[in-house]
């Protein structure tokens, strides 16, 4: 298991990476199990859809997924070959957003599965996690870039430097507080005030 949610429904939904799976914990207790179509996809990371769907990242399988209230699978493919996307969050405008960590962009994804890529300023940045922020944006880190990115919804991206210059970034968050707060893999948390 790499990536856990709990949803509007109470469900828990997690990625089985080497499974090839995708599994749920109902209110109930009951562990539900969706195998993916494709054999080594990797899953990854996952997130709850605006209308109850629940998405994921594919990272060998370079696609993103799709699960239906009913339990069907969809698969989109990615543009960029190898992009290995990681992360992924569904965004203030009503589409998924993720990172793809290869290619190196930002990606964004609509409930027809169509498909936007942005590249982030910085080469080999390698985005890792994302999230909602407060400010109808959303908020990344960069694992080698080793800074906060921001994209908005029109596809700008400023990137904000942090003062542990040597740290390895990975997940992020919107605090209680209205702040992004992220790891650091140098046994640290950084939070960045956006008042």
């Amino acid at each position: 298991m790499l990536s856990i949610i709990s949803t509007t429904k109470g469900d828990v939904w997690f990625t089985e990476n080497r499974a090839n799976k995708i599994g749920k914990l109902t209110v109930t207790g009951e562990i539900i199990e969706y195998t993916l179509p494709s054999p080594n996809s990797a899953p990854f990371g996952i997130t709850e859809g605006h209308n109850g769907d629940i998405w994921f990242t594919e990272m060998n399988g370079n696609r993103i997924g799709r699960i239906l209230p009913s339990g069907e699978i969809i698969q989109y493919d990615l543009p960029s070959p190898g992009s290995y996307p990681s992360f992924i969050i569904a965004g203030p405008d009503g589409d998924i957003w993720f990172t793809e960590n290869q290619s190196n962009q930002i990606g964004r994804i609509t409930k027809l599965g169509e498909v936007t890529n942005y590249t982030l300023p910085t080469k080999h940045a390698g985005p890792v996690g994302i999230t909602s922020g407060p400010d109808n944006a959303l908020w990344f880190v960069e694992i080698n870039g080793k800074k906060i990115g921001r994209i908005t919804m029109q596809g700008e991206i400023p990137e904000y430097l942090i003062p542990t210059q040597n740290a390895e970034l990975h997940g992020i968050a919107l605090g209680p507080d209205g702040a992004i707060w992220f790891t650091e893999e140098c046994n640290k948390i950084g939070r960045l005030s956006l008042l």
